[in-house]
């Protein structure tokens, strides 16, 4: 896999095809035709705080960091999401969840 942020692990957690082309990325300027610019993915760096009111004070909970990749496919999105660290929290499923937008 290639990457296009070098902080991206190779290590993927969760890959999902989306239905839709949900990625719709913006016009082409001049200053992008230089050669390797374009690129059909994106890469995302989501980071989630979970804090909780404790004695009047906000006290952190979690933080999970996760690496989501869109890669437009014109019909659809193919979408890859990887966890930095293994620590308690939310998973790449609850991030799944997140993007498409699903309820507990």
């Amino acid at each position: 896999m290639r990457r296009i942020c070098y902080r991206f692990p190779q290590r993927i957690d969760l890959s999902f095809a989306m239905g839709m082309p949900r990625a719709t990325f913006g016009d082409i300027t001049p200053d992008m035709l230089r050669p390797g610019v374009i690129t059909e993915a994106a890469d995302l760096q989501i980071s989630i705080l979970a804090l909780a009111l404790r004695g009047g004070g906000k006290v952190p909970i979690s933080h999970d960091i996760f690496y989501v990749r869109l890669t437009d496919q014109v019909s659809r999105t193919d979408i890859d999401i990887a966890k930095e660290g293994h620590g308690e929290g939310r998973d790449a499923l609850d991030m799944k969840n997140i993007l498409l937008g699903a309820r507990k």
